[in-house]
């Protein structure tokens, strides 16, 4: 059995700009970066 809370509608992206991205939730979009760490270690 898995959580999965739902996702809150705030900041979307227009319908083009959604395919581009990938996903049409801004706070979601995270680029790879190939070497990039978020955390900073």
């Amino acid at each position: 059995m898995v959580y999965a809370p739902d996702q809150a509608w705030r900041e979307l992206y227009e319908d083009e700009e959604a395919l581009s991205e990938g996903t049409l939730f801004r706070e979601l979009n995270f680029p790879f970066c190939p070497g990039c760490r978020r955390s900073g270690r």
